[in-house]
């Protein structure tokens, strides 16, 4: 593989972490100041109670959600550097993939002239 092509690889790579670290940054943001809010809070706890109703009448049992904050709040809020890791590592592993695809691909291709 030419020197050119690894520069090539590594600013795609770079290209892609950073796009990939600034959406989920702004996907947090956005998450944060939507569901942070106490009109957002009041909305969830009026969700819950009116699920805790539906399990009294209903003859399907529902769980009511224990959390006093919606799922997405919590989740980005508490768990935000888990999920940046997460997606920091799955989008390596498949940049790495492609990469080691394209590299064979063409491999093959150069044989074939060759032959």
């Amino acid at each position: 593989m030419s020197r050119r092509a690894i520069l090539i690889w590594l600013a795609a790579y770079a290209a892609l972490m950073t796009g990939l670290v600034v959406g989920l940054l702004e996907v947090r943001s956005r998450t944060l100041a939507t569901l942070g809010t106490p009109e957002a809070l009041s909305n969830w706890q009026k969700w819950r109670d009116e699920a805790s109703k539906q399990t009294e009448d209903s003859p399907v049992r529902r769980r009511v959600p224990k959390s006093a904050e919606p799922p997405g709040l919590i989740l980005m809020r508490d768990h935000f550097p888990t999920i940046l890791a997460a997606a920091l590592f799955f989008a390596t592993v498949l940049c790495l993939l492609i990469a080691g695809l394209a590299r064979g691909a063409s491999r093959s291709s150069l044989n074939r002239k060759h032959v």
